[in-house]
């Protein structure tokens, strides 16, 4: 496991190099090779208004609306639903064998095009609770288009069950931040009741009036030992092609550095793939380190940005690494460091055609000094 995230760059191997007779295209040809037989866009159900899903263990309720993915709406209706990718790679950052989890401890973790199910931060903020052993981020700020953020908000209440309060609720920009409370014992699980599902509608009333509930009044037993921690959610709205991050209420008089960008099951559309980089992009310059102010230990003072995607057409992989890559310095994170729902089987039993991996994909940036360099000197 990676205690720093230059350790974790370490294991890696080497960068995506997109220039000529570099490594990138020969990399797109081999995941493209093993990508298994086409389904369907990646939807787990269309049609349903809710549906269960699990992650480690954890069951939870998910609202979604396929009435607006149906619909003709301008802007987009894809985070109307919930897809197949994001309980994957929940588990994934959730799993104690993740490389990065020990640097999850009181990150600051922004989500971009999160969708209806707010799914990360319910995942974390219960699986901290029933695991005392589990690295809990300080801060996660999920993020879409303001029409996805009406049912984002429904589920989060509802499966994080009133062990909330909400501190701040603005509409315009949506801007809700919650404080989600932890109370662990080390004798197992969490204080109060522990079940294996996440419920609808929590106790939204109490919450909204700035109070926390508990999920039991009970005291633990004299033989264990217990603990507290918190951990704020925020839940935004930000448009990448009409948004400035450092505009944002959510950013404006933060001092805080943005550990860790993910981006889930975005990569679909390649009108939106430059907006989507340059707003990646906007996060790592929050608060950045100028290069010449930078430490021996540079890379661990960067923001680490995740693409998680499923493969539906080798062209727009092309056209997303080839941005990527213009900013960032990119790998694809190798099998040995996946979970095997999302490995993609490059490497293995070279030579055999139907040798298949998953469809999905997960790549890795850090901003490239020199584009660093450029906005800091600029601004």
């Amino acid at each position: 496991m990676a205690d720093t995230l230059s350790s974790f760059i370490a294991t890696l191997g080497d960068p995506l190099d997109p220039s000529p007779g570099g490594n990138l295209y020969e990399d797109i040809f081999d995941v493209c090779a093993h990508r298994p037989p086409p389904r369907n866009l990646g939807f787990i159900d269309r049609s349903s208004n809710s549906l269960t899903v699990n992650v480690n263990g954890n069951d939870f309720t998910i609202s979604q609306s396929p009435s607006i993915l149906a619909s003709n709406r301008n802007g987009g209706t894809t985070g109307a639903v919930l897809w197949s990718l994001t309980p994957l790679f929940a588990k994934y950052l959730l799993s104690p064998a993740h490389p990065l989890h020990s640097l999850l401890a009181s990150s600051t973790i922004l989500e971009l095009g999160s969708g209806i199910s707010a799914l990360i931060p319910i995942a974390f903020a219960t699986t901290t609770s029933h695991n005392h052993n589990h690295h809990t981020p300080k801060r996660i700020i999920v993020s879409d288009q303001p029409y996805v953020l009406k049912l984002a908000r429904q589920n989060l209440e509802g499966n994080l069950q009133g062990r909330y309060s909400i501190l701040k609720d603005e509409a315009r920009p949506v801007f809700v931040r919650y404080k989600v409370d932890h109370h662990v014992s080390s004798a197992g699980g969490a204080k109060g009741r522990k079940t294996g599902r996440g419920r609808k509608g929590g106790s939204v009333g109490v919450a909204a009036q700035g109070v926390a509930s508990s999920t039991s009044s009970s005291s633990p037993s004299s033989s264990s030992s217990s603990s507290s921690s918190s951990m704020v959610i925020d839940l935004i709205s930000l448009d990448w092609e009409l948004d400035e991050l450092d505009h944002h209420p959510a950013f404006v008089g933060s001092n805080e550095r943005i550990s860790l960008v993910l981006a889930i099951d975005c990569i679909y559309n390649e009108a939106l793939i430059p907006p989507l980089i340059d707003t990646c992009v906007a996060a790592c310059l929050l608060h950045a380190t100028p290069p010449e102010q930078q430490s021996g230990r540079a890379a661990d003072e960067k923001t680490l940005v995740m693409v998680a995607l499923e493969l539906r057409s080798s062209d727009v992989l092309e056209f997303f690494l080839e941005a990527f890559t213009e900013k960032f310095v990119v790998w694809r994170v190798p099998d040995d460091v996946l979970i095997d729902e999302l490995k993609s089987g490059v490497g293995e039993a070279e030579g055999h055609s139907e040798c298949k991996g998953s469809r999905y994909l997960v790549y890795c940036g850090v901003l490239r000094d020199e584009v660093l360099a450029v906005a800091v000197n600029g601004r």
